[in-house]
């Protein structure tokens, strides 16, 4: 690997955006990362994102901007899927165009208004629907 990968160490925020710009796919395989900001970072610069789907990961990525690799199975099966969504984009260069466009549009509408007002369209359906359960239970 030491001639395939390259560590280059703490870099600037303005050197980490240039990174992303020059690259085609971000590769988040974080087992424990919660929040992944790096895949906001990633989509800001247009740059498409293979993730493992959990934490941030799963809400971020859509599908029209990145890919979600289902932590199931075993191991050796999560990297197989890694190679065969890697291998996927490689075959179809206007597919990673269009995740790279969805990326960018992701991240514009991705503001602190468009949360809380996600958040509160959330908590009002879940107080308005019927069949909502709202009893806190002690575990």
């Amino acid at each position: 690997l030491e001639d395939t990968i390259q560590f280059v160490g703490q870099k600037s925020q303005e050197q980490l955006l240039q990174y992303y710009r020059q690259s085609d796919v971000l590769l988040f395989l974080s087992y424990r990362d919660s929040a992944g900001l790096q895949i906001m970072e990633a989509f800001s610069q247009g740059v498409p994102v293979i993730a493992l789907d959990q934490f941030g990961a799963s809400i971020l990525i859509t599908g029209e901007n990145g890919i979600k690799i289902p932590v199931t199975g075993t191991l050796d099966e999560m990297q197989q899927n890694v190679a065969g969504s890697i291998r996927d984009l490689i075959r179809d260069p206007q597919r990673v165009a269009a995740m790279s466009e969805n990326a960018i549009r992701y991240a514009r509408g991705y503001t602190w208004e468009t949360r809380k007002q996600k958040i509160l369209q959330d908590i009002k359906s879940l107080l308005l629907h019927e069949d909502a359960d709202l009893r806190l239970e002690r575990v």
